[in-house]
C-alpha cells in the first residue's frame, strides 16, 4: 500500500492509494490552521510542517506509522518564515530557504524531531552581475 498527504491551508489530508486502481480513499485528517510547506524526514519516519496556527511561524513533526497514520509529536517556533524545507540524508538537520528575507536556516533535529534549535542561518546577498564583464 501507498499513501499521500494533500494539504489544504486547515487541514492535512492522508489518503490511502489502492496500487492495482489508482483509486484514493479517506485515512487520516488532521485540522492544523494556517500550515504551509511540509517536507519528510529522508527515511520517510517523520513528516515536517511549518504553521502559524500559534500566530507565530512553527514547525510541527509528525511520525508516520507503518500503515500511514500520522502522530504528532513536537512542534516548535522559529524566527521569520520559510518557503522551503528538506532534510538532509542523515536525517539530523532540517533546512528552510526564506525568499523574501534571503535567508536560509539548518536546524538541529533530535531523534527526527524538531525541537527550534537554529544550528546556523545564512544571510543571502545578490550581487549585480555586469554583462560588460562576461566573457
Amino acid at each position: 500500500m501507498n499513501y499521500s498527504i494533500c494539504h489544504r491551508a486547515v487541514s492535512l489530508e492522508v489518503k490511502k492509494i489502492d496500487l492495482n486502481t489508482g483509486k484514493l480513499t479517506d485515512l487520516q485528517k488532521i485540522d492544523l490552521k494556517g500550515m504551509s510547506v511540509f517536507t519528510f524526514s529522508h527515511h520517510k519516519t517523520f513528516l515536517y510542517i511549518t504553521t502559524r496556527e500559534r500566530k507565530k511561524p512553527s514547525i510541527a513533526t509528525y511520525k508516520i506509522a507503518a500503515d500511514g497514520q500520522l502522530t504528532f509529536v513536537h512542534n516548535a517556533s522559529f524566527e521569520g518564515g520559510t518557503t522551503e524545507l528538506k532534510t538532509d540524508h542523515t536525517d539530523s538537520f532540517l533546512a528552510g530557504a526564506n525568499y523574501r528575507k534571503g535567508t536560509a536556516s539548518i536546524w538541529k533535529l533530535e531523534n527526527g524531531v524538531y525541537k527550534g534549535e537554529l544550528v546556523q542561518e545564512i544571510v543571502l546577498v545578490l550581487t549585480p552581475v555586469n554583462p560588460r564583464n562576461w566573457v
